[in-house]
């Protein structure tokens, strides 16, 4: 069984191998071998950035997906392993410099399980005294335990900025010390509205 990669606009543009999946098996979902051109636009320190493929029809076109290349020989013959990452905005968000990953947003809640009933990150620049800034507004279900509880919201701000990786070596509360983002705010919610995939982040463009 082969699985493949790609879009409606440009049809598949990644295929898996037995390799790969044996290689990647917890991850075979999300890694492939390009069948097309294939480069990473504006990429971070990590490599990830845009995937933009190459057609005759359309050039260099921007998929919206995040992704990453890498160089490795594969005993099936290909020389390149893409890893993608979902979507632009929702997935992977690029805020002044900072990424926010959603398996790392994921990782910091699962912790707060006893206060936290659903969550959300809204992410913007916000322009002020002619400079940019990050700002964090992260929208929760709180549980009880948590309602009950005297700067139940200051709490959940000061976890996340304790918590909350965004580069190899500083959390969100170093950005926030250094005058990178201002300090996240958390706003209570009694429920969110119903949907068939919940949004656990995304980018506010202002």
């Amino acid at each position: 069984v082969k699985l493949h990669y790609g879009i409606n606009e440009v049809g598949p543009f990644g295929i898996s191998c037995k390799y790969l999946r044996k290689k990647h098996k917890n991850d075979m979902w999300r890694v492939y071998h390009p069948i097309k051109p294939v480069i990473i636009v504006e990429p971070d320190q990590s490599g990830i950035g845009e995937i933009s493929v190459h057609t005759p029809e359309l050039s260099h076109y921007l998929t919206g997906d995040a992704g990453k290349i890498i160089k490795e020989k594969c005993p099936c013959g290909a020389m390149k392993t893409l890893f993608l990452y979902g979507r632009i905005n929702y997935d992977i968000v690029n805020c002044v410099g900072a990424i926010f990953h959603i398996q790392e947003v994921e990782r910091v809640f699962s912790s707060l399980g006893d206060y936290v009933k659903d969550y959300s990150l809204e992410i913007e620049e916000m322009f002020r005294k002619e400079k940019t800034f990050g700002l964090v507004t992260i929208n929760v279900v709180p549980t009880e335990k948590l309602r009950t509880m005297k700067n139940g919201s200051d709490f959940v701000s000061e976890f996340v900025n304790k918590n909350l990786q965004l580069t190899k070596t500083r959390f969100l509360g170093d950005l926030v010390r250094d005058k990178i983002f201002l300090p996240p705010k958390t706003v209570f919610a009694s429920s969110f509205p119903d949907s068939d995939k919940k949004i656990r982040m995304r980018k506010i463009e202002n």
